[in-house]
């Protein structure tokens, strides 16, 4: 049960840096912030489960970099290849900063 918490916590922060980082380069497709934060919601929480389901490390990467193009995508107004640039580099900030939470938290 901690870890369920703590891996929605840490997917919940997950998608505010997602947000931060996309909003701050390019415009939202809603006026609405809380459609965009319903939406991150609705693809970070479920990949939560999902990684305590599989938990694997290469899993969680593949499954970080689809989510956070779903993210973009769907609410922002980013070309795909762009898209396809930022979300390698926000899964490798991501990525070290899971690592980060895991080592303190432990």
């Amino acid at each position: 049960m901690a870890q369920t918490i703590c891996s929605i916590c840490v997917y919940t922060v997950e998608m505010l840096t997602a947000l931060a980082f996309f909003s701050k380069n390019y415009a939202k497709r809603f006026d609405s912030n809380f459609l965009v934060w319903l939406v991150g919601l609705c693809l970070f929480i479920p990949a939560s489960f999902l990684f305590n389901i599989l938990n694997n490390e290469i899993y969680n990467l593949t499954l970080s970099f689809l989510i956070n193009l779903l993210f973009c995508l769907i609410c922002f107004r980013i070309p795909v290849s762009a898209a396809l640039i930022q979300c390698v580099l926000l899964d490798a900030l991501m990525f070290s900063t899971e690592l980060i939470t895991i080592f303190v938290l432990s």
